[in-house]
């Protein structure tokens, strides 16, 4: 599980697609300026890491090793919106629930202390930015959730999701802009699932100066009848760290 104390924190109806199983490719291209800001949405566009934790206050239950309820707070997510809430350091089902009118939610996640744990709400087709933090443990039983660790100098485009379910292309891409003052380097790329719906790309992961831009482009073959996810993990090494950046890829039929 990655660490690092000493970089900033960061804080989501088609037709059949064609079986395609054309090649994905990795390059690395000169670099481009930074786009301009995007206004936050309304309601919210994420979940609000800070109004995560343990349930409050706590009842006593039966306890169920391995799995831990987690609370929003009021204002934590929009009202009435289905919370989805992934275990990006196992294969396991994304687990979900609703929120209240306040947008409160209580979750039960099965997780292990130092696992990285994804949050999204969901209303219709409008879906949140994910909200990623790390699962760690306070005291003798309890614990406590932080924002997962990113480099501030690098910049992901589209983001942190790839949603073939609202184009009718076969691939996307995935630009990664180094805007640091030193070199960047990209590790190989795998995926929580494996499932075969995404091809990953194939050519050797290598390192880009300040300025450049990496692109992963990924395909999308419709192995299935319905709708598929599964994340993609992009390991980004600079000045000694090494973290990992978790994509979710997700598709329809």
């Amino acid at each position: 599980m990655h660490r690092c104390p000493s970089l900033g924190s960061c804080l989501p109806t088609l037709t059949r697609k064609r079986a395609l199983l054309a090649t994905s490719l990795i390059w690395f291209a000169g670099g481009c300026g930074p786009g301009a800001a995007t206004p936050m949405p309304e309601p919210p566009s994420l979940i609000d890491p800070t109004l995560l934790g343990p349930p409050s206050p706590v009842t006593p239950q039966v306890v169920t090793v391995g799995i831990y309820d987690i609370e929003g707070g009021p204002g934590a997510a929009p009202a009435n919106a289905t919370v989805r809430v992934t275990n990006l350091d196992t294969s396991g089902p994304t687990y979900s629930t609703t929120t209240s009118a306040d947008g409160h939610f209580v979750v039960s996640v099965a997780v292990d202390y130092g696992n990285e744990l994804r949050f999204e709400w969901q209303i219709g087709d409008k879906r949140s930015t994910p909200t990623d933090v790390l699962f760690l443990q306070e005291g003798m039983s309890g614990f406590h959730l932080q924002p997962s660790p990113r480099f501030e100098c690098v910049k992901l485009t589209p983001g942190f999701v790839l949603d073939f379910a609202t184009t009718s292309a076969d691939t996307l891409t995935l630009q990664i802009e180094n805007q640091c003052a030193s070199e960047l380097t990209l590790g190989t790329t795998t995926l929580r699932r494996g499932l075969p719906d995404f091809v990953l790309p194939t050519a050797t992961p290598g390192a880009y100066p300040p300025g450049n831009v990496a692109s992963i482009t990924v395909s999308h073959v419709a192995a299935g009848t319905g709708p598929v996810e599964d994340t993609l993990f992009v390991p980004l090494s600079q000045g000694g760290s090494t973290i990992r950046y978790p994509v979710t890829l997700s598709a329809a039929p």
